[in-house]
């Protein structure tokens, strides 16, 4: 009986271990990009002399007027909310995959290895579409250019970044086991930032000439 109730119990601490690591391992990307905004905040507060106590009220009144003063600001906030929730969605919330090489050519179609619908192909062409919208209208608020070339800059910089973008998502999921690493899927986001950069550029394009 004591080597049956020993390895009983080696086997619940080491299913506590394991769920314990997996806990801290999911999030981890999201803990460490969260931390890092708070340091950012921290040092702000500290350059600006403010207390622990008025750190949040101020930070929300600059936060708030800069909202509603600069419409740069907002189209900003939406870019980065848009890219949390695409992280969110195909980083946080996906499951532990242990083999996440397992189908590296797969996901090109509308149906999966064992012949049933996915929409995930199209899912991740329109997923990229609004990023590569937004990124080319803060690029181009932000040039130093006007015309023509900041649109064609702000084109070919969002369609990188989408590249850059869809490549970091892969290699994580590949490196932290979440979900499979997919040439399709670097191919599709790709393609809807550079979707979302050109209808910018055409319909910016269009009112200028009006």
């Amino acid at each position: 009986m004591v080597p049956a109730f020993s390895g009983g119990v080696w086997y619940m601490v080491a299913y506590i271990i394991g769920d314990v690591l997996t806990s801290i391992y999911q999030p981890f990307l999201f803990a460490l990009t969260l931390t890092v905004f708070v340091m950012f905040f921290f040092i702000y507060t500290h350059e600006h002399g403010w207390s622990l106590h008025e750190s949040a009220s101020r930070g929300a009144r600059t936060w708030i007027e800069a909202f509603r003063t600069s419409k740069l600001f907002r189209i900003e906030f939406l870019l980065v909310l848009f890219v949390v929730l695409v992280l969110f969605k195909t980083l946080y919330s996906r499951d532990i995959w242990f083999d996440p090489l397992s189908d590296v050519l797969g996901g090109w179609g509308l149906y999966d290895r064992d012949g049933k619908f996915t929409a995930e192909a199209v899912e991740n062409f329109i997923l990229f579409v609004p990023f590569g919208l937004l990124l080319s209208d803060v690029l181009c608020r932000r040039g130093s250019v006007a015309g023509t070339e900041a649109r064609a800059s702000a084109f070919m910089k969002s369609v990188q970044a989408s590249a850059l973008l869809s490549l970091f998502i892969e290699c994580s999921q590949l490196l932290f086991h979440l979900g499979t690493f997919q040439l399709s899927d670097l191919a599709y986001n790709t393609a809807g930032g550079l979707v979302g950069a050109g209808a910018y550029y055409l319909v910016s394009r269009r009112r200028e000439g009006r």
